[in-house]
Formats: C-alpha cells, structure tokens, sequence
C-alpha cells in the first residue's frame, strides 16, 4: 500500500489581527498508474484564485529519440525512475515555462545529464541553455559550458572526492592539469601536502 501527502492547506495572518488570512491549498497528485509513484503533478489555489501547477514527467512517462531516448530506456534500466526528465509550470492553466534534462551515457556506464534546455511560455523554441560535456568515470562532472559562452575545466582531489580546482575558460578540461601548482597536487591521494595559491 502507498502512503502519501494529497493535500495541505496553510494560513498567512496578519500580526495586527489574527481574524483575516490568507488561504492557500496545494494538492499533490502521483504516478501510481504509471507504476513509478513519483510526484508527477502539485497545484496550488491561492487566496485570489488563481491556480498554479507544476508538472513533473520522469523516464516512464515519456518516449524520446536519438541518444536521449537509449539514456532513458538506461534510466528505467538501472532504476533511476524517480528522475525528472522535463517539468512544466503553468499559471491559470497557461504554460509558463518548461524544462527539459537530456541525458547520455557516458564511459558505457553512467547515464548523466547532457544537457539542459528551457522554453518560455508555450509557443517560444526550447533552447538549449546548459551542456554538460565530459565527466570522469566516477560521474563527477569535468567540463560544463552554457550554450555559447565559455567552457568551465574541473580537476577533482581526494580520491576524486572534491573539486579542486575549476578553469573559466578552460577549452579543455585536461587544459587544467597544466596550471601552476595544479600538477604538484596528486589528485588520486588522500590530500594535498601544502597549500598552493592557483
């Protein structure tokens, strides 16, 4: 059986009086059909009565192509269903906006994000606003660049625990190892002997 949060209503009063309120309730459906129960949709009537909803689709709600189709078929493989593929908000039953997560397999056996895409209300294309080029075989992340801007470079430490360093800039992650003192560190050890100023 499958216990869950449907409703909840919550009051805003004023400090001077404790009479008048404002009046809010969120309801929160799932996808028990679906057979994920993930948290799939939440609305909320506020005290002027305009509804806001946001909608969640996760990788057995969705069918995609190309890469991001064999990513999420690797999702539902490895049972990482409670990832959000793309989220919906609305207001007054009009889209506002939409975010869409891509992923891709990486090193033929993380399933990460690729990408990051954003649509602004309904009609406008989706725009690719984040990729996510290279991570290493422990799924940290070594190079991300907004679309059309500048690569980030990151270089992880402490048996690739923590970053280390990151390069704005970076036309290569690899770019960072050749940074003064970054070479000094050993980035597999447990911890750097001395403190370097990058």
């Amino acid at each position: 059986e499958f216990y869950y949060l449907q409703t909840e209503k919550y009051r805003i009063y004023d400090q001077a009086a404790l009479t008048p309120f404002l009046e809010a309730t969120k309801a929160y459906e799932y996808g028990i059909p679906q057979g994920h129960y993930q948290l799939t949709r939440t609305t909320e009537l506020g005290s002027v009565g305009v509804l806001k909803e946001v909608n969640n689709k996760y990788p057995q709600d969705l069918v995609l192509t190309g890469e991001a189709e064999i990513a999420r078929q690797s999702l539902i493989n490895k049972f990482m269903i409670g990832t959000v593929l793309e989220q919906a908000t609305k207001t007054g039953g009009v889209q506002m906006s939409k975010t869409t997560t891509d992923y891709k397999d990486f090193n033929d056996a993380l399933t990460l994000p690729a990408k990051i895409n954003f649509q602004t209300g309904s009609s406008a294309p989706i725009e690719e606003r984040v990729n996510f080029n290279t991570y290493d075989d422990y799924g940290n992340i070594l190079e991300q660049a907004r679309t059309n801007d500048y690569k980030n470079g990151y270089q992880w430490g402490y048996s690739n625990s923590l970053p280390v360093a990151e390069v704005k800039n970076a036309s290569n992650y690899k770019s960072t190892a050749n940074l003064t003192g970054i070479a000094s560190i050993n980035f597999g050890g447990a911890a750097p002997s001395a403190t370097y100023n990058f």
